[in-house]
């Protein structure tokens, strides 16, 4: 059984037992994580804690042109799907599913391959 957690968490030590989530949602937070490998770290983590049967959603601002007409050079400190992509394949989850909220809010539905 998973333990409870009580507020945040490091990225890089999520207290769950493997396996033990149906659900794991990211929200509008993992481009905070600037370095490329604890990015990477952080979605090998998750993909250890998600059921096998479970989901990621993933829900991130993309650069790409919509972005760039409302944040204006603000836009760089998002990431394009790219990305996002790379991401998922690291950490050995495929994209079950993807849509846009808005122009540039886009959801990334992963689970295990």
């Amino acid at each position: 059984m998973a333990s409870e957690v009580r507020g945040p968490c490091a990225a890089d030590a999520l207290p769950f037992d493997d396996g033990s989530t149906d659900l794991v949602v990211v929200t509008l937070a993992a481009h905070e994580i600037r370095h490329p490998q604890r990015r990477e770290s952080l979605f090998k983590k998750i993909a250890r804690i998600v059921a096998p049967d479970g989901r990621v959603v993933v829900v991130e601002h993309l650069r790409n042109l919509s972005a760039a007409l409302a944040f204006g050079p603000g836009l760089f400190h998002f990431y394009p799907r790219g990305e996002w992509v790379r991401l998922a394949r690291a950490a050995r989850l495929t994209i079950a599913e993807e849509f846009h909220i808005t122009p540039f809010v886009h959801v990334f539905v992963l689970r295990h391959r």
